[in-house]
């Protein structure tokens, strides 16, 4: 089974996990070339992380964002708290879990994302490298608004999302 990079979209979010530098994640990372650079800080007295940046939205066939991430394989489930620290004005400022082939600006992914600015809550994915993410046939659209806790689970080649209100 190959490597899948696991990461986090730009936001704050919280979760009980074993403390490392970066928490459990391996590295924080720009995606693509954002004109912001972002930052990510892991408090492990709150076992809460802080995530910044801007960049393209994450969509069409290129993504630009910061993010945690690290490797894993196999099955695995990924459930977190997640709120935004300022209110921003982009309606396509999100936060989620993403699965990427690769740190490649243009790699294929999955994203369990909630849209902070129009409260859209999506299951999104390019299928192929350099694709662009289709509208709507390759999205599942929830009815819930003001989600925060989001999970991601893969289960051999089946992806599943799950959602929550605070």
């Amino acid at each position: 089974m190959r490597v899948l990079w696991i990461c986090l979209t730009t936001g704050l979010f919280m979760f009980n996990l074993v403390s490392q530098p970066l928490g459990v994640f391996d590295a924080a990372t720009d995606v693509g070339n954002p004109k912001l650079k972002g930052n990510t800080i892991y408090d492990a007295t709150q076992q809460k992380y802080t995530i910044s940046g801007a960049g393209y939205n994450i969509w069409f066939n290129r993504d630009e964002f910061h993010y945690a991430h690290k490797k894993l394989k196999g099955d695995f489930i990924l459930t977190a708290d997640f709120a935004m620290t300022s209110p921003g004005s982009d309606p396509h400022r999100k936060y989620g879990w993403m699965v990427r082939e690769s740190l490649d600006e243009d790699a294929a992914h999955m994203t369990a994302a909630y849209h902070v600015g129009d409260g859209l809550t999506a299951m999104q994915w390019r299928v192929l490298r350099g694709a662009y993410m289709r509208d709507p046939e390759d999205e599942i659209f929830f009815n819930k608004r003001k989600v925060r806790t989001i999970q991601l689970e893969r289960r051999g080649a089946t992806y599943f999302m799950r959602v929550a209100n605070w």
